[in-house]
C-alpha cells in the first residue's frame, strides 16, 4: 500500500463518478460497466502500467456502496507516483472508499506469498484498463505462487477465517447475521474457491453458487436500504430489505438468509475436511499431510472411520438395512467425525424408508443419536441438508430456519432445539427416562411459528410424532406433556411463593403427581434455558426453579425403580407395555428351530432374534458371581447388553439379557456356553481379556456427566435397592456386579435398561445386616469408579 501522494498540479479531470449514481445502478453487472469504464478513464494511455481490480469489482459484483480494491501494477516505471496521482485523487474526490497499491509484478508475488489474506483477494484479480499483457502477467504468477505455496499459506487462512467467523458467529442462525464475515457467509465461498484453485478441491457447485448470489442480493438491498457500506442485517433494516427483495415477511427475509447460509457452511467444512484427508484433485493423493495408507476403522456395524471421515463398510447396501442411515448418523455424531459425501449420497438414493411407526431398533438408534452431545448438530445438519432429516420428521420443515424475535434468543428454532438436545444429553443422569428427556428437548418448540400459543401447538404436533417413532401410550403422553408444560417450572418459578400449598398443588396437578416428570420438567427446563443465550440459566434462575422443584418433590410419593421380576413363567412381556419401562422377556413365538442352544446338567443357554438384535437367556444353577460372570461373557463376545433381569427361581439363576451385536453377526449359543463355564471354573481371565479389548477401541466421545449412585430403603419389601447411573459401555455390567462379588454380597435380582448412551442398572440386594451407612459409602465409591473407569 501507498500513503496517500502530494497533490498533484492542476489537470483536467474526468467528470466525477458520484457513490450515489453507483447504487442506483440496476445490478452487479451495470455497476461493473459504469466502474469500469469511469476508472478506465482515470488512467494515462502508455505501456508498461496497468489497473486491476480485486475484491468485488475484480469478481464483478461491487456492492453498492462497497469499497474500490485496486492495484496499480507497473514495470519499473520512475513516474509511478505521478500516474497514480492521477488515478486515486479523482477517486477520493468523488468521496468513495478505496482500498489501493502500487506495486511491480514481483513486488505483488512477494506479498502474496506471506499474507495469506492478500493473496486470496490477489485470486480475483481482473485487468480494468492499462498493459493486458502486464495484467496477464501478474494473473499467472500470482495463480502460480499461490499453487506452490498454499501448504503454507492455508492454514494461516484458516486461523484467520476461524478468527473472523468467531466474531460474527454463524450467519444461518443469527437474527442479526453477518453476511459477508460470519460462518456461511460470503467470505466461505471465496475460500472454496481459492481451494479449487490450489487444485485441493473441486470448484463449488451449482447450490452453493446459487446460495452465494442469494447472500449476494441481500447485501446489495441492505447497501441500498441503509444508504451505506454494511454487511450486518441488523433488524431495523430488515422490513426494507424484505420489501426490496419482494418477500412476504421478515422471517422469510431471515429464512432466505439461514437456507443460503447453511448451504455455504456445509460446502465450506467438506472443503476443508478434503484438504485435512489429503484427497486432491491435482497433486496426487497424501501431499498435503503425508503419504499414508487408508485405513477402515470400524465403528459400529457396517460403519467406518475413513480418511478422517465417516464412511460405509465394504459390500453395504443401504437398501437391505432402513435403520442404517440412523445408525451412521450415531457413528458420526458419537466419533466426532463428518458423514463423507459421497457415503451420503448413497444413503439418500438408495436408503429404505422407515416403516410407520419405526421399528424398536430405529427408536433405538435414534435416542443413541441425540444422547451423543455436541456432534449432532453437524450430523443434523448433514441429514438436513440432504432430505432425510424432514422425510424422518416432517414436521421440522416448519420450524427450519425460522428466526426467533425475542433478543435472549440467540439461534433460529430448529438450531435452539437441537442445542437443547446437545445440553439435555449433559443431564440424563438425574432423570430415570433419558430417552425421553432427549426426545422432548428436541421438540419442546416444534410449535412454534404460528398465531396460536406454541405449547399447544406443539401438543398436537407431538402427538403426531411420538405415534409415528412408535413410543407407547405411557411414553407418549410423557413426551406430550412435557412438551405442552416446558415452561410451565420457568414460568411459576418466577411468579409464585415456591412454599405456598395452593402452588404445590398446581405444579402437581399438572403433572400428574409423578416425582419423575418433575425431574424431566426440571431437567428440560435447565437445557431450554441454556439453549437460549449467554445468561438466560443463571444462578439465580437455577436457585427459584430448584427451590420450587423441592418443594414439590417433598409433596409428592417416592419414586422408586420398577420391579426386575420377569412376569410370567413363560417369560411374557405384557401386551401393550411401554418399551424401556418393562422388562426384557422371553417370547414363546416362533418356530423352534429359532432358537440356538447349549444345555447340560448345571447350565442352558437360548438365543434367538428379537426386533432389535437378539436375546439371550441362560438358565443355571444359582451361585456367587454368576451375573457378573454371564456379563462379562456376553461383552468379550462384543454384544452390547441394551435391557437385561435378573432372578432367582428354587434355587436356579434366570437371566433374560437383549442384546447387539457391535460388528457382524452374533456367536453361536455354544461359545456363549462354553465360555461362561470356562470363567465359571476360573480358567478364563474375565477382567484382563475385557480391560486388554477396550483398550484396543477408541471410546465414543459423549458428554461428560458424573455416574449416579442412588440407594432406596422402601422400594422392596424384602430387599435393599441401589440404582447405578452411568454412561453405557462395552463391560459396564460385569464392572459393576463386580463390585459386589468383591464385597461379597450377593445380587437378589437385578434389572438393566440402556437408553441411548445411557445405562440404569438396578440392583436388588439383600436387607439384613451388613449393608451399613459405612459400607454403602464404601459401595458407592467402588461402584462410581467401576463405571467410570
Amino acid at each position: 500500500m501507498v500513503s496517500d501522494p502530494v497533490r498533484r498540479d492542476s489537470m483536467p479531470l474526468p467528470m466525477p463518478l458520484r457513490p450515489t449514481q453507483v447504487a442506483a445502478a440496476s445490478g452487479r453487472l451495470e455497476r461493473t460497466t459504469l466502474l469500469d469504464t469511469w476508472l478506465a478513464s482515470l488512467l494515462p494511455a502508455r505501456p508498461g502500467v496497468a489497473l486491476v481490480a480485486v475484491g468485488g469489482l475484480g469478481r464483478r459484483e461491487p456492492a453498492p456502496y462497497g469499497d474500490l480494491d485496486l492495484i496499480l501494477v507497473h514495470d519499473e516505471l520512475p513516474d509511478v507516483a505521478s500516474v497514480a496521482q492521477a488515478v486515486w485523487y479523482p477517486i477520493w474526490d468523488a468521496g468513495m472508499s478505496l482500498d489501493h497499491a502500487v506495486r511491480t509484478v514481483a513486488q505483488s508475488v512477494q506479498v502474496a506469498e506471506v499474507d495469506a489474506v492478500a493473496a486470496l483477494g490477489l485470486l480475483d484479480l481482473r485487468r480494468v484498463a492499462g498493459d493486458e499483457e502486464l495484467a496477464q502477467r501478474l494473473r499467472q504468477a500470482v495463480a502460480a505462487t499461490w499453487r506452490a505455496r498454499s501448504r503454507t499459506l492455508l492454514p494461516l487462512l484458516r486461523a484467520e477465517r476461524n478468527r473472523r467467523g468467531q466474531l460474527a458467529g454463524d450467519t444461518a442462525y443469527l437474527v442479526e447475521p453477518d453476511l459477508k464475515e460470519g460462518r456461511g457467509g460470503l467470505r466461505d465461498v471465496l475460500i472454496l474457491r481459492a481451494l479449487a484453485d490450489a487444485q485441493l478441491s473441486d470448484q463449488p457447485g451449482h447450490a452453493v453458487e446459487a446460495a452465494y448470489n442469494t447472500l449476494l442480493d441481500v447485501r446489495d438491498a441492505l447497501h441500498r436500504c441503509s444508504q451505506r457500506r454494511t454487511d450486518v442485517l441488523v433488524r431495523q433494516e430488515q422490513i426494507p430489505v424484505m420489501l426490496a427483495l419482494r418477500l412476504e415477511s421478515e422471517d422469510d427475509l431471515l429464512r432466505e438468509v439461514s437456507g443460503a447460509a447453511r448451504t455455504i457452511a456445509f460446502a465450506t467444512a467438506a472443503g476443508w475436511r478434503r484438504v485435512d484427508s489429503g484427497r486432491t484433485t491435482g497433486r496426487g493423493r497424501g501431499w498435503w499431510s503425508g503419504r499414508r495408507q487408508p485405513v477402515r476403522t470400524p465403528l459400529l456395524e457396517g460403519v467406518v472411520a475413513h480418511e478422517g471421515e465417516v464412511a460405509l463398510a465394504r459390500g453395504i447396501d443401504p437398501g437391505e438395512d432402513p435403520v442404517l442411515p440412523l445408525r451412521v448418523a450415531a457413528a458420526a455424531a458419537e466419533s466426532g467425525l463428518a458423514i463423507s459425501p459421497a457415503t451420503m449420497l448413497v444413503l439418500v438414493d438408495r436408503h429404505q424408508p422407515l416403516s410407520d411407526p419405526w421399528p424398536a431398533a430405529a427408536r433405538s438408534w435414534f435416542v443413541r443419536l441425540l444422547a451423543a452431545g455436541r456432534g449432532i448438530v453437524d450430523v443434523f445438519e448433514a441429514f438436513d441438508q440432504s432430505g432425510l432429516l424432514c422425510e424422518y420428521l416432517p414436521e421440522w420443515a416448519r420450524i427450519r430456519g425460522l428466526p426467533q424475535r425475542h433478543p435472549v434468543h440467540l439461534y433460529t428454532v430448529d438450531r435452539h432445539l437441537v442445542e437443547t438436545a446437545v445440553i439435555a444429553g449433559e443431564l440424563t443422569r438425574r432423570v430415570r427416562r433419558p430417552d425421553l428427556l432427549l426426545i422432548a428437548a428436541l421438540v419442546h418448540d416444534i410449535g412454534k411459528g404460528s398465531e396460536r400459543d406454541h405449547c399447544l401447538e406443539g401438543v398436537e404436533i407431538v402427538a403426531a410424532m411420538t405415534g409415528r417413532m412408535g413410543l407407547g401410550a405411557s411414553e407418549a403422553a410423557t413426551v406430550t406433556l412435557m412438551v405442552g408444560q416446558h415452561l410451565l417450572l420457568p414460568h411459576t418459578a418466577m411468579r409464585r411463593d415456591p412454599s405456598d400449598p395452593a402452588t404445590i398443588g398446581l405444579i402437581a396437578d399438572r403433572i400428574e403427581g409423578r416425582l419423575d416428570q418433575l425431574h424431566l420438567l426440571h431437567a428440560l427446563a435447565e437445557a431450554d434455558a441454556r439453549a437460549t443465550g449467554p445468561g438466560v440459566w443463571s444462578p439465580w434462575r437455577a436457585h427459584v426453579i430448584g427451590d420450587l422443584v423441592s418443594h414439590v418433590a417433598a409433596a409428592l410419593a417416592p419414586d422408586v425403580p420398577p420391579s426386575p421380576s420377569l412376569g410370567s413363567a413363560a417369560g411374557h412381556r405384557p401386551d401393550g407395555a411401554d418399551e424401556g419401562n418393562t422388562a426384557t422377556y422371553l417370547s414363546s413365538q416362533g418356530s423352534p428351530e429359532s432358537f440356538r442352544q447349549i444345555e447340560d446338567n448345571t447350565l442352558r443357554v437360548q438365543m434367538r432374534p428379537d426386533v432389535d438384535g437378539f436375546e439371550v437367556a441362560v438358565d443355571a444353577v444359582d451361585q456367587a458371581g454368576l451375573l457378573s460372570q454371564v456379563a462379562g461373557v456376553l461383552a468379550l463376545h462384543q454384544l452390547e447388553i441394551r435391557h437385561a433381569t435378573v432372578s432367582s427361581i428354587g434355587g436356579r439363576a434366570q437371566d433374560v439379557f437383549a442384546v447387539r451385536p457391535l460388528f457382524g453377526r452374533p456367536p453361536d449359543a455354544s461359545l456363549i456356553a462354553a465360555d461362561l463355564r470356562s470363567s465359571l471354573t476360573g480358567t478364563l481371565p474375565l477382567g484382563e481379556r475385557l480391560a486388554a479389548r477396550e483398550r484396543a477401541y477408541l471410546r465414543a466421545s459423549r458428554p461428560a456427566q458424573p455416574t449416579e449412585v442412588i440407594w432406596y430403603d422402601d422400594a422392596a419389601a424384602e430387599a435393599t435397592v441401589v440404582e447405578v447411573r452411568a454412561g453405557d459401555r462395552a463391560g459396564l455390567l460385569y464392572w459393576l456386579a463386580s463390585v459386589f462379588d468383591e464385597a461379597g454380597i450377593d445380587v437378589i435380582s437385578a434389572r438393566v435398561e440402556t437408553f441411548g448412551s445411557d445405562a440404569i442398572d438396578v440392583f436388588y440386594l439383600p436387607m439384613e445386616g451388613a449393608l451399613t451407612e459405612e459400607v454403602r459409602r464404601g459401595l458407592s465409591e467402588r461402584l462410581q469408579v467401576a463405571a467410570d473407569q
